[in-house]
């Protein structure tokens, strides 16, 4: 309650004194001003500065597709220095095929990430490269979560979650050499034999799912995990 300072400054009335000159000093204290340092105690600066440190900053990763295949070549070194000059913090790069770790706002939309670093690539580069954002926290998860072996152990990571419909296109993907796990965001693709020898090798997931995917081994998340987390 509000009140609770105004009473606890009244309370203390003096009526209470004994002997010669009680009264006098029950008057006095009724006459005296209120203590002020009963109403600088009330907590108001820990909510404040609660509230000030709700943006912390949040290690997020992104996931360049296409990046150093295919004739396309693009320097890690110069990937690192423009995202840090378009306001990235703590901007690293691990192995060439395309993953940034950096600091974003720990309020960060998934979604808005990606589309800035888009927009920085395609200033750099000229061409549209798709980004896929995940936390740190997120692909430590994922590599914790893939249990299973197998041959060859791929993480197809997805730019949005799949629809029924592309789930059920996706099962249809699966044969007895090749078994495909959805989780969330991505899905894994267990191979008894290395990729190149897959038939899925050949399979454009993209274009069968209908949305843009990149795929990192399971031991490049468990690194990136153990290196920067």
């Amino acid at each position: 309650m509000a009140g609770n300072a105004d009473t606890a400054e009244v309370d203390d009335s003096g009526g209470r004194g004994s002997g010669p000159g009680g009264a006098a000093r029950a008057m006095a204290k009724r006459k005296a001003p209120a203590a002020p340092t009963q109403q600088v105690k009330r907590p108001t600066r820990p909510e404040q500065s609660h509230r000030s440190g709700s943006k912390a900053a949040e290690k997020m990763v992104a996931f360049l597709r296409g990046v150093n295949v295919g004739g396309r070549v693009h320097s890690m070194r110069s990937i690192a220095h423009a995202l840090g000059g378009a306001g990235l913090g703590n901007v690293e790069t691990f192995l060439a095929s395309g993953n940034v770790v950096f600091d974003a706002p720990a309020d960060r939309d998934e979604a808005a990430v990606e589309h800035r670093v888009e927009a920085v690539l395609e200033g750099l580069f000229g061409c549209h490269i798709p980004v896929l954002a995940r936390s740190l926290d997120d692909v430590a998860r994922l590599g914790d979560r893939i249990v299973k072996s197998a041959t060859a152990v791929n993480v197809v990571l997805l730019k949005e979650p799949l629809t029924q419909e592309q789930r059920v296109i996706l099962q249809t993907l699966s044969t007895d050499a090749d078994e495909l796990e959805l989780l969330g965001k991505e899905f894994v693709w267990y191979s008894a034999t290395k990729m190149s020898e897959s038939p899925l090798f050949k399979v454009a997931f993209d274009k069968k799912l209908g949305v843009p995917v990149t795929v990192r081994t399971v031991n490049t998340l468990r690194r990136i995990a153990k290196k920067f987390g």
